[in-house]
């Protein structure tokens, strides 16, 4: 990936994962209806089904959990009526409601998927950062704390101490 795209990309989450949560739903419903407004202006020609995914891929990701289904059903409800309107040479009238669940499920499905994937990814971080035996913090959950204070320290000008305590012989309790 290009530089000049990867700095775009991660510019665009941070400015998503500030966002307030009313802020964010607000910005994934826009985001909803601006790709049911490009569905229509593309009429018979072509669906540009894939624009959907991005607000069901942010809600997923960033908000709470069932936002990611939510957005997965109002999409699904804005492609409907879109094809019912832009698509209406179908022979069949069913093909509309045929293509109406088809999408929906795959808006489901995608956003069931990033739902559980961020999940995973939470509890990896979780675990990359506490002792599985004892539950406590590892190095680099220290680190990440050190860092922390190191920085709170800095802003507020305000003395920083730290008391390192060694246990001998604590594999014997274990």
């Amino acid at each position: 990936m290009k530089p000049q795209v990867r700095t775009a990309l991660q510019g665009g989450i941070q400015f998503f994962s500030r966002l307030t949560y009313r802020k964010g739903v607000a910005f994934c419903v826009g985001l909803v209806v601006l790709a049911s407004y490009l569905d229509f202006l593309t009429g018979i020609d072509a669906s540009p089904v894939l624009l959907y995914l991005v607000p069901i891929t942010l809600a997923s990701w960033f908000l709470r959990p069932a936002d990611g289904g939510r957005l997965a059903a109002l999409s699904g409800v804005a492609f409907f009526f879109t094809d019912l309107i832009t698509r209406s040479h179908y022979l069949r009238p069913l093909t509309h409601v045929w293509n109406g669940v088809s999408v929906f499920g795959l808006f489901w499905l995608s956003a069931a998927t990033l739902r559980e994937l961020r999940a995973h990814v939470e509890s990896q971080k979780t675990l990359a950062r506490v002792d599985f035996l004892t539950g406590i913090a590892n190095r680099r959950g220290f680190q990440e704390a050190m860092d922390a204070e190191i920085l709170r320290a800095r802003r507020w000008k305000a003395p920083l101490t730290v008391a390192i305590m060694d246990i001998d012989n604590f594999k014997a309790l274990n």
